[in-house]
């Protein structure tokens, strides 16, 4: 009886295994079921206290999230679905957040440069949530900051 219990464990478990679907390339690439916990371009800012980050936030995109050191809360600074200009949806790649914690730069990449910001400029407003202010000619602009004292961009 033991014997054919264990034989009939045995089949089920293995029936089990053999049943289950094998991911293709495709979705190990796009799910995000299969990528890993990571934080994506860290950004440090109010003298260390806190630190902002990319994240993928399923009712609002992917969005710029801060997180307090002190109090161990996180909220999100800007999110993906207010990034708008001219009706046009900003992918957030690449972004500075100003000195005085108010605003935030959203940047794009140059071709074969993912490190080096380029092409268009956004100046996010964190509290209006607005963008108010754009950088885009036909030349490719880089390396994009703000002044010291976050009244000025330059390039």
């Amino acid at each position: 009886m033991k014997n054919n219990l264990f034989i009939l464990i045995l089949i089920l478990l293995a029936s089990n295994v053999f049943a289950q679907k094998q991911p293709t390339v495709e979705e190990i690439y796009t799910n995000r079921n299969f990528f890993g916990k990571t934080l994506s371009k860290v950004e440090w800012f109010d003298g260390g206290n806190k630190f902002a980050h990319l994240k993928y936030d399923p009712e609002n995109s992917t969005s710029i999230f801060e997180y307090d050191i002190k109090t161990k809360q996180e909220r999100i600074l800007a999110a993906g679905n207010d990034m708008n200009f001219n009706g046009e949806n900003i992918q957030i790649s690449n972004y500075e957040i100003s000195s005085n914690g108010k605003l935030i730069l959203i940047t794009g990449t140059l071709p074969a440069r993912k490190t080096k910001s380029g092409g268009a400029f956004y100046v996010y407003d964190i509290q209006s949530k607005k963008i108010i202010l754009t950088v885009d000619n036909e030349q490719e602009q880089a390396n994009i900051h703000f002044s010291p004292d976050s009244k000025k961009i330059a390039f």
